[in-house]
């Protein structure tokens, strides 16, 4: 589900029962970028997904942001913001995205349960704090 580092290029993935779901050991090295999941698209106001903002259940080697321009993605206004689930889901990284804040940073337009959420076995998920990883309250942030 790569989309382009530019507004113009950008996925509004919003009003569902999850935004982006990755699922199986075959769904291997996807790439989410630049979208703005579980907001309007200015991205200043909640348009949740239900459940998750992106789940990967058991596929191995995502990577959900990036450290270019736009790379990040803005995921806000859902119930958990990113879940990562399964033994197969190694490898899968996490990093530049705003989660639970809206597009500016600075304004809190938080998941209603879990920030980030590692369950059941994915121990080789990276979490990385540049260029902005941002997890805002009053969700949980990080639960592994």
């Amino acid at each position: 589900m790569q989309h382009g580092t530019t507004a113009a290029a950008r996925n509004v993935i919003s009003g569902n029962d999850s935004g982006v779901q990755i699922d199986g050991a075959t769904a291997s090295g996807n790439l989410v970028l630049g979208n703005f999941i579980g907001t309007n698209a200015a991205g200043d106001a909640e348009l949740g997904n239900d459940q998750n903002g992106v789940v990967i259940v058991d596929a191995p080697d995502t990577i959900i942001g990036g450290e270019a321009a736009g790379a990040g993605n803005v995921i806000s206004g859902n119930g958990f913001g990113i879940q990562i689930v399964g033994a197969e889901a190694v490898g899968t990284q996490v990093q530049g995205n705003l989660i639970g804040t809206a597009a500016t940073g600075t304004v809190p337009l938080s998941n209603s349960a879990i920030g980030v959420y590692i369950f059941n076995g994915s121990g080789d998920t990276r979490l990385a704090a540049w260029p902005g990883l941002e997890i805002s309250l009053p969700s949980m942030g990080v639960r592994a």
